[in-house]
């Protein structure tokens, strides 16, 4: 039986239980808007480590809409328990240990091009850390990340909805990733 949170939050403290041994100042977690910031908040806060939010997406060749390759993962970033800093400056993870989350992982597609930019970038190790993620999206990031923490496996292809409490669990707006971001 999967592990069920009442929140993202609830799922981010629950991770962090799991990394505390990147507690400190060479931790970063990049956390994929929008529900990954939430889960991504809270590990910053229990770690003392600076929260940055990364974006993936897909690059379409105009010739072919259905086709699509990694695109450059964009990080923006505010300081966790810090007031924040400019949204417009990255924090670079060079020589550091680069802790990515968002709130679950079905495939991982977005995940792998986070985790090769912040590779590109210098990271000095990069985890990927979910409170769900299926068994399938795993397997990809065997030869890509140092280590993947997750809470619960899923067989399914639906990771992100299958550990909310309620299947009407709201996603996250764009004032509740704003309001994070600051406010941590």
């Amino acid at each position: 039986m999967m592990t069920q949170f009442t929140d993202r939050a609830e799922a981010g403290r629950f991770l962090a239980l799991k990394l505390q041994r990147f507690n400190g100042d060479d931790t970063v977690v990049y956390a994929l808007p929008r529900g990954g910031v939430s889960v991504g908040a809270e590990i910053a806060a229990s770690l003392g480590a600076e929260l940055d939010i990364t974006f993936a997406g897909k690059v379409c060749a105009p010739w072919d809409a259905s086709w699509a390759a990694d695109a450059a993962a964009r990080c923006e970033g505010a300081v966790a328990g810090k007031p924040a800093r400019s949204l417009a400056r990255p924090i670079l993870p060079a020589g550091r240990v680069a802790i990515v989350v968002d709130d679950g992982c079905a495939s991982g597609v977005k995940l792998q091009t986070v985790v090769k930019a912040l590779r590109w970038h210098g990271a000095k190790a990069v985890v990927v850390a979910q409170p769900v993620a299926s068994r399938a999206a795993l397997r990809d990031f065997e030869d890509l990340v140092d280590e993947v923490i997750c809470v619960d496996l899923a067989d399914n292809g639906e990771a992100e909805s299958s550990f909310l409490e309620s299947p009407e669990f709201e996603a996250e707006s764009t004032e509740d990733v704003v309001h994070r971001l600051t406010s941590h």
